[in-house]
């Protein structure tokens, strides 16, 4: 038996040495499959598994017993796997009143919001992680594109009057659409515990901030006024903030995540408008 694993060993160093190193092929004879990527080759021939792994000018064999090659993971798809940023984030957004977690807009009910179209979408498209203790403990930042979008309930038109951000309502028009909406390019900074260093198993959670620079703001209305529809239109910053931070939590079990996010700094100016700090609740609907 030793013998003919020498053998086969030795005929799967022979076909690396010819193989293209940039492609991904599979092929599948009977109980014989072969995946190739770009620095390992894996070869399954009933039970027994061959994993070349090359590194320079020399190759390493492996062999192991699994019931399918697809539960084997090379270490750099495993690590990559146990940081939890990069996908897909949707969420629902609210506000916070005041410099306590008062979702009561009170005199301020002009920024109240409706909660079933006040919406967030996250591209979390870059991850870069640093290693404390293995794969189980660390500290990732990356890089990420939000749009936040706030529909405002209770048909007050938003102005910029005097220096201030103020409101009013214009009993001639009915508003169908009354929405604040804010991009931004974010960089997170996370620690990040994982219970398990397999996938299937893991427990993980990450606590940080997440800092955030003002790419634009866009306010919309559609009204009907003497029964013609008007959609309008401003670009204007409405004096928010260029940049912000955020408290940020994100849970999950395998590649299941739940986050929350909560404003330290308030989405106006001081003094500019009323002191509101963002929150955003959600989900992460696709992890890459």
């Amino acid at each position: 038996m030793k013998r003919l694993t020498l053998v086969i060993a030795a005929m799967i160093l022979t076909h690396v040495g010819f193989a293209q190193q940039d492609t991904l092929k599979v092929e599948e004879d009977n109980e014989i499959k072969i995946i190739e990527t770009q620095d390992t080759t894996k070869i399954k021939i009933g039970k027994m598994v061959f994993i070349i792994t090359e590194e320079g000018d020399s190759s390493e064999v492996n062999v192991s017993k699994k019931d399918s090659i697809t539960n084997i993971e090379s270490k750099r798809e495993q690590t990559k796997r146990l940081t939890h940023w990069n996908g897909i984030d949707i969420g629902m957004n609210t506000f916070s009143f005041g410099s306590s977690f008062d979702i009561d807009a009170g005199k301020d009910n002009f920024l109240e919001v409706d909660l079933a179209k006040s919406r967030s979408i996250s591209f979390n498209m870059f991850e870069e992680k640093l290693r404390i203790f293995g794969d189980y403990f660390g500290v990732f930042t990356g890089l990420g594109f939000e749009i936040n979008s706030y529909a405002l309930r209770n048909d007050y038109t938003l102005q910029m009057n005097d220096g201030m951000v103020t409101a009013f309502k214009d009993s001639t028009i009915t508003l169908r659409k009354n929405k604040l909406r804010t991009t931004w390019v974010n960089v997170p900074l996370m620690f990040e515990f994982n219970t398990s260093t397999v996938t299937d198993k893991n427990v993980h959670l990450s606590a940080g901030v997440i800092g955030g620079w003002r790419l634009g703001t866009k306010y919309k209305q559609k009204y009907k006024m003497d029964g013609e529809k008007f959609k309008v239109k401003s670009n204007k910053s409405l004096h928010m903030m260029d940049y912000k931070m955020d408290a940020s939590v994100r849970l999950g079990f395998r590649s299941f995540t739940l986050f929350a996010n909560y404003g330290l700094t308030p989405l106006f100016e001081e003094g500019k408008a009323a002191e509101i700090h963002p929150i955003t609740l959600g989900i992460q609907i696709i992890g890459f």
